[in-house]
């Protein structure tokens, strides 16, 4: 799949990533955009695992550099198939130019084109921001609420009130 957009003179290219070095860019864009230490970043070996058994992982391209991806993978819940999208990341500097919500539409895609027709994530409705994009821009259903569903405290700026 291969989705190309301008935004502020940039052509913006969103694409699959199977490539090793895609992946350790994915790696490192964790922890700059979440403030993941190692012990909180997706591994290149589970993004590569995942991504063999139908894990989707989808990244947005500013000429050569990786400004964004979005990453999940299939799960089986309530059930029926389920695709679990785990992490949405967007470099500050392309963020306010629907980058985010161009990946989420394009695993959306993905998704739909694996017969799944569940996605679901977690996300802190105390994060106005994070809040906003979910209800708003991706219209999602939230029905359930998971009070420190990661444990008490992980490394990303996100969860150091907890999870």
């Amino acid at each position: 799949m291969v989705v190309s957009d301008v935004t502020e003179a940039s052509a913006i290219v969103i694409r699959d990533l199977d490539r090793l070095e895609e992946l350790r860019a994915v790696e490192a864009l964790q922890k700059e955009v979440w403030g993941c230490n190692d012990l909180d970043v997706v591994p290149l070996t589970m993004l590569v695992a995942t991504r063999e058994v139908g894990g989707v992982l989808i990244g947005a391209y500013d000429r050569s550099e990786l400004v964004g991806f979005v990453y999940g993978f299939p799960g089986y819940e309530d059930g029926r198939a389920t695709h679990h999208s785990h992490m949405l990341a967007v470099k500050p500097a392309y963020r306010n130019h629907y980058l985010g919500y161009k990946l989420k539409l394009a695993q959306r895609e993905a998704v739909l084109a694996q017969g799944i027709e569940r996605i679901t994530w977690t996300f802190d409705p105390l994060q106005s921001l994070n809040a906003y994009f979910n209800f708003a821009k991706l219209g999602v259903v939230a029905d359930t609420y998971k009070i420190n569903f990661y444990g008490e405290a992980t490394s990303s700026f996100l969860h150091q009130l907890g999870t």
